[in-house]
């Protein structure tokens, strides 16, 4: 049985494991618990001194080389799957979970900044060509088997992203969405 011999590579307080042959995998194997959950990996890194430093949980950045060409370039790929045809789940199949813990009831802290489960920019310099295709926040693929049921799903109506009513007496915005190559707008009122 082949081996796979890690190969360490250290700069600074960064080290490179693995070599460009072959993938690093983690807990890429069979479970066979019968009964609770199984977190294949769990990343946690703590400040434990207060100051002004920043924490990244995870930083994920393929890259092509300059003067290099390619095919794409996926930075996280989630895809969870069913193999098979049978074997029942009790819960929901969720592709990326982005929940916001900010303490307990009591907390005191005062954030700066905005609050997001997701952000994003895209930086497209004037000399890049784009030849096919749109620049678009989000994507959703053509159907494959089964469609969607809906855009969105709200739990409820005090999740505070919905109101009874329009905002009023203020200039409208519109989203802009394409559907295939042809755009779609989606009125915002502004509030006075």
């Amino acid at each position: 049985m082949a081996t796979f011999k890690e190969k360490v590579m250290s700069e600074g307080n960064s080290r490179t494991i693995g070599d460009e042959r072959s993938s690093y995998r983690i807990k890429s194997r069979d479970f066979i618990s019968t009964s609770g959950d199984i977190n294949a990996v769990q990343i946690k890194p703590n400040i434990s001194v207060g100051g002004t430093t920043g924490i990244t949980g995870l930083e994920v950045a393929p890259r092509i080389a300059d003067g290099k060409t390619g095919n794409s370039v996926i930075a996280i790929k989630a895809d969870p799957a069913l193999k098979g045809t049978s074997g029942n789940i009790t819960g929901g199949v969720v592709a990326v979970e982005a929940n916001i813990d900010l303490g307990s009831d009591t907390s005191t802290r005062t954030i700066g900044a905005d609050i997001a489960a997701f952000s994003t920019f895209l930086s497209l310099p004037s000399g890049c060509v784009h030849t096919v295709g749109l620049n678009t926040v989000m994507k959703v693929r053509t159907v494959n088997i089964a469609k969607w049921d809906g855009f969105l799903n709200i739990d409820d109506l005090n999740t505070g992203v919905t109101r009874t009513a329009a905002y009023s007496g203020g200039t409208a915005q519109y989203l802009i969405v394409y559907i295939g190559a042809v755009p779609y707008t989606i009125a915002m009122e502004r509030n006075a």
